[in-house]
């Protein structure tokens, strides 16, 4: 069983399925969790997408995505969790 997450009516092909580390990271418990992997594999979209969907599901809850650099989280964190919170829902 996975997911198939769908962004809302008016965004345009927004469709994201994990696969391998994306979809652990998605299924994961665990109160800490890291995901590691190559450039563009899509572990900070999951990210992204985890605690979207933790967000909605528990609200006043808080997250964190953590990178080496702040640098780092305005230039590829922040880009992708807009895209990605922009009216999302996920279909199990």
């Amino acid at each position: 069983m996975g997911y198939t997450i769908m962004a809302g009516e008016n965004i345009q092909g927004a469709v994201y399925t994990p696969y391998g580390g994306a979809l652990d990271l998605i299924y994961a418990h665990d109160p800490e969790v890291i995901i590691v992997g190559g450039a563009e594999t899509g572990k900070t979209a999951a990210a992204c997408w985890k605690i979207h969907l933790l967000c909605s599901k528990y609200p006043g809850a808080q997250y964190a995505i953590v990178r080496k650099t702040q640098k780092s989280i305005y230039s590829s964190v922040l880009q992708t969790f807009k895209k990605v919170s922009a009216g999302a829902t996920a279909v199990p």
